[in-house]
């Protein structure tokens, strides 16, 4: 007889197949389960269920998770800013440089243009004698004390100061002894003209001069004196000195009033004098 076997293949294929799942049944196996497997110990397929999300969540050393910087570290990080960034590439840049350009130009223009010297001009406008001395002796030296009216035109666009004025009067080749006096200096304001009057001797001293001139004023054939002045005026602004000089001829009238002291009672000024 022979001996009976187990027939140990049926509950063999059964603990197989119950142990063996499909994928399909792999996919469809929720994480809960997956978890409370793992959390029992047990494992499926020897592989273990591991949760990365949590080591992902690492505060950045820099903010601490804060999202911002403190004052500190603000002035001691540096920044890395790729060379593509936009906030890296100028913008407008050849407006703002073209804007510069032109408000430079135009600074340096207004500054040049108003601050740049010109000319101040001095003229004689009037001559006028107010007492003539013309003896009829010899010894006495005879002189003319006349009124000279100068007009200042100043160009500038800043005001000038004239400090002061001197002329140097000659007559038919004679220098004669002048004096003139200034007693304080005057300003001439910007893009202006201004008249200023000075007395002034004109004294002929010398005895050729002397004789010369009471023969032509003392006698009454000519009674005027075509005479040259030189004009030099001391001009300052913007802290410097400027020396303006002029040259004018014309007539000064003479008369013989040692014994008239009106000396405009034959004749006006207006006609004694020829301007030019």
């Amino acid at each position: 007889m022979g001996a009976l076997t187990p027939d140990l293949s049926q509950p063999i294929n059964a603990a197989i197949e119950d142990n063996v799942t499909s994928p399909t049944e792999n996919l469809l196996r929720t994480p809960s389960s997956h978890s409370l497997n793992q959390s029992s110990g047990s494992s499926t397929g020897g592989f273990k269920y591991e949760e990365f999300a949590a080591k992902l969540k690492v505060k950045c050393p820099t903010c601490q998770g804060k999202g911002k910087l403190s004052q500190s570290q603000a002035d001691t990080l540096v920044a890395l800013i790729p060379v593509t960034d936009k906030r890296l590439q100028p913008r407008r840049t050849k407006l703002y440089l073209t804007i510069t350009v032109i408000i430079s130009v135009t600074a340096i223009f207004l500054v040049a243009f108003f601050l740049l010297p010109r000319s101040i001009s001095l003229t004689i406008v009037d001559i006028n004698p107010y007492s003539i001395y013309m003896p009829s002796d010899v010894k006495p030296t005879p002189y003319i004390d006349v009124k000279i009216t100068f007009q200042i035109k100043n160009e500038n666009y800043f005001q000038s100061t004239v400090e002061s004025i001197s002329t140097d009067i000659s007559w038919n080749k004679f220098i004669l002894n002048s004096t003139m006096n200034i007693a304080n200096s005057f300003s001439v304001g910007a893009r202006s003209t201004k008249n200023y009057t000075v007395p002034s001797r004109q004294i002929f001293s010398g005895s050729d001069v002397s004789v010369r001139v009471k023969f032509i004023c003392a006698t009454g054939w000519h009674w005027q004196l075509f005479e040259k002045f030189e004009t030099t005026a001391s001009v300052s602004y913007l802290s410097r000195i400027e020396q303006v000089t002029n040259t004018y001829y014309g007539y000064t009238a003479c008369h013989n009033t040692s014994s008239n002291l009106n000396i405009f009672t034959r004749r006006k000024p207006s006609d004694n004098l020829i301007l030019r």
